[in-house]
């Protein structure tokens, strides 16, 4: 049985996201463009990714980034995770779609704690 880290999550959904267009584009700079990131922005939070994964996800071919076999197992985690995320946000408005949450203020006329 493998022990199961318990502990502050250090994975975020925006490396996984730049994770899974690096993954369909090839690419850090096709993935930049895709994903509204700078290409150095997007190698170091793959980078950073593969660091903290401890392994490679990527066999560099040339200019390419090729998926090896650690990246292919992740993938489809990676992208149901994304996938969740986002039918989150639809859920819960983060799109906008819905009505603002309330916001209330109150003031005190004495000065205070």
């Amino acid at each position: 049985m493998v022990a199961r880290r318990r502990g502050p999550l250090h994975l975020t959904l925006r490396q996984l996201q730049i994770f899974a267009a690096v993954a369909r584009a090839g690419s850090t700079t096709a993935a930049a463009r895709e994903i509204s990131l700078s290409q150095s922005a997007t190698s170091a939070a793959l980078n950073e990714l593969e660091a903290l994964l401890g392994g490679e996800l990527f066999n560099r071919v040339g200019r390419r980034l090729v998926l090896n076999e650690h990246g292919r197992s992740m993938l489809p985690q990676a992208r149901a995770l994304l996938e969740s995320a986002h039918g989150l946000e639809a859920e819960f408005g983060a799109d906008g779609a819905t009505t603002a949450p309330r916001l209330r203020l109150a003031a005190s006329t004495t000065i205070g704690n």
